[in-house]
């Protein structure tokens, strides 16, 4: 799986950048729904809705792109303080939730801000 990681300090339009990346539909993308629950799987067909304008407008809870901060708390102990933990077991854990959650031929993309 290719990735692509937008980071830059706050306030810097990675926010922007990624809104726009996250329509197309070759990339996927960490949501807000990832960032809730990081274990619980969804049909990704969902996030296709933030593709759809008047859906997105509409619809204010719909699957967007996130820094997730949770989602990678959740799967790297002490991410969001700056002092990650990455064990061989995390990281086996997190390579099965993309395996079961994100379309391999696809790139996958976040973006962290604030480091």
């Amino acid at each position: 799986m290719r990735a692509l990681i937008f980071m830059g300090p706050g306030r810097s339009g990675t926010t922007l950048l990624s809104s726009i990346f996250a329509l197309h539909p070759e990339l996927q993308f960490v949501s807000n729904i990832n960032d809730r629950w990081p274990d619980v799987a969804y049909p990704k067909i969902i996030d296709g809705l933030y593709r759809v304008s008047m859906v997105r407008d509409a619809i204010k809870y719909i699957p967007k792109p996130s820094e997730a901060y949770n989602f990678w708390n959740y799967y790297f102990e002490g991410f969001s303080n700056n002092e990650i933990s990455v064990e061989e077991q995390a990281v086996k854990r997190f390579q099965k939730f993309l395996e079961s959650h994100f379309n391999p031929d696809k790139i996958f993309f976040t973006k962290i801000t604030g480091y």
